[in-house]
């Protein structure tokens, strides 16, 4: 179903998410980008290489993931509705 798909990229992909200054998600990301410069500091070059490809690798699988589960919990949504939908017309019927 590429309408799902769709609407993810357009409008909850991660990498639009904005966070709040102070909020929780804000200090933990700014907590994770410190403590990947601290590691890429004692890390070789070659080391640095292979952390981000892994990083790359880790980012798009998360990625595909969240867009996954977005998909999936949709469906959930619309099949709730109909089975709603559905017993209030039997209702009447």
């Amino acid at each position: 179903m590429y309408v799902l798909k769709d609407l993810w990229r357009e409008c909850y992909a991660p990498e639009v998410k904005r966070s709040r200054r102070g909020s929780e998600y804000h200090r933990l990301a700014q907590g994770l980008a410190e403590r990947r410069a601290e590691l890429l500091h004692l890390l070789s070059a070659e080391a640095q290489s292979t952390l981000e490809r892994f990083e790359r690798t880790k980012d798009t699988l998360s990625a595909i993931s969240e867009e996954d589960t977005f998909i999936e919990g949709f469906r959930m949504g619309a099949r709730m509705m109909l089975d709603v939908l559905g017993a209030h017309q039997r209702q009447f019927e």
